[in-house]
């Protein structure tokens, strides 16, 4: 916990934990660094309370430290466990006080299954107290969290003792901000051919989610996925509600057109800067006007930040030859199982003055056919 001064200590804080994709860094900008950037850190009002927003930017996973693309890294999720780490000690050094601090996280990819991944591990151990947060009680909180069995639920007579133990306190998380969370980090099922039996016991495992149920301490919690995302490297993960009767929790989930980088934005070597495209800049629009609904300020409008109106047709799927050793996969929306989402208004018509039918026709999806066809049924 840090230190305040007099005048510090009358603001409530606003502490932005931002946690990038796979190989994304500042340079990328991603819709994860561009809320990061546009976050106002002056004192302002809110709700007749003095805030001050404090922003923190986690570099994604498959980086060397010189930002170099390391492809073995990423594929194996190297440096995962770093990210949820240094994130949760920023939190640890920056709140202030756990009744009146308010915590949002932000996350692209698989820094999205970061961000999750974070909040769970704050619902299973908490945070560390001010006086036990040591390299050491950091690795063993961790350790705890990744632990997978009944002793180490959250409710469990284990994580009690670990909390108490440890001082630890469970901040409330104001805010879940996902754009396109990816299973498992993203790491392939390969078929047996390709030694996928052998990756899944060494890396699956490991990583995979321990519930998709997003923590009871989560009050509000919002998902941009791609529509037409086919690489079954990218299987999506949805999110659901805390499975507490006494817990009420808001959370929306909403369905774009465009792959992947269309919904979380950034730059690699196939595309330029895509702040500049509308396909990011809507779904990062729709993010952003749900958090200055609840209190985010920003340096700028959101009409400001996100004014990039160019259609571009992406398929992500022929970027790699990696990614054609896998079939092509149309993802499904199943509404069967998850109530709590819908497809964009940008897809839905044509009505708008950014983007035309024909663009829109021209991104043509079995996914959403699939979905429309079945909403037809129901009617």
């Amino acid at each position: 916990m840090s230190e305040t001064s007099p005048e510090e200590a009358v603001f409530r804080r606003r502490i932005i934990l931002c946690m990038d994709g796979t190989w994304e860094n500042p340079l990328s900008n991603t819709n994860v660094f561009r809320w990061f950037e546009h976050v106002n850190m002056s004192p302002h009002t809110f709700e007749n309370e003095q805030w001050i927003q404090i922003p923190g930017y986690f570099k994604g996973v498959g980086l060397t430290d010189t930002g170099q693309e390391d492809p073995v890294g990423a594929a194996i999720g190297q440096g995962i466990d770093q990210q949820i780490l240094d994130a949760y000690q920023f939190l640890g050094n920056t709140i202030h006080d756990y009744e009146k601090d308010e915590v949002w996280v932000i996350g692209f990819s698989r820094g999205a299954y970061a961000a999750r991944s974070l909040v769970g591990m704050l619902y299973n151990v908490g945070m560390l107290g001010a006086h036990q947060m040591t390299p050491q009680n950091l690795i063993s909180a961790y350790d705890f969290y990744r632990h997978r069995s009944l002793d180490t639920t959250p409710e469990s007579p284990e994580a009690y003792k670990f909390r108490e133990t440890y001082e630890c306190q469970n901040p409330s998380i104001r805010f879940l901000g996902c754009f396109d969370t990816v299973g498992s980090l993203g790491i392939p099922r390969l078929p047996f051919y390709l030694g996928g039996s052998i990756f899944q016991q060494l890396f699956h495992q490991k990583y995979q989610f321990h519930d998709t149920n997003i923590s009871p301490y989560v009050q509000s919690a919002f998902h941009a996925i791609s529509i037409h995302e086919q690489r079954q490297w990218f299987r999506p993960v949805l999110m659901k509600y805390a499975e507490k009767p006494y817990c009420k929790q808001e959370l929306t989930q909403i369905w774009f057109p465009g792959v992947h980088q269309d919904v979380g934005g950034g730059v690699d070597e196939h595309a330029p800067d895509t702040s500049h495209y509308v396909l990011p800049n809507k779904s990062l629009q729709w993010m952003m006007e749900r958090g200055q609904e609840r209190g985010m300020v920003f340096t700028k409008t959101i009409d400001d930040i996100c004014h990039g109106g160019k259609f571009v047709l992406n398929d992500s799927y022929d970027s790699s030859i990696i990614y054609r050793l896998m079939a092509r996969k149309d993802r499904v929306i199943d509404p069967r199982i998850f109530h709590d989402q819908g497809v964009h208004a940008i897809y839905e018509s044509g009505d708008f003055s950014y983007i035309t039918k024909e663009e829109l026709a021209s991104y043509p999806s079995r996914t959403l056919n699939r979905y429309l066809t079945y909403l037809k049924g129901q009617t």
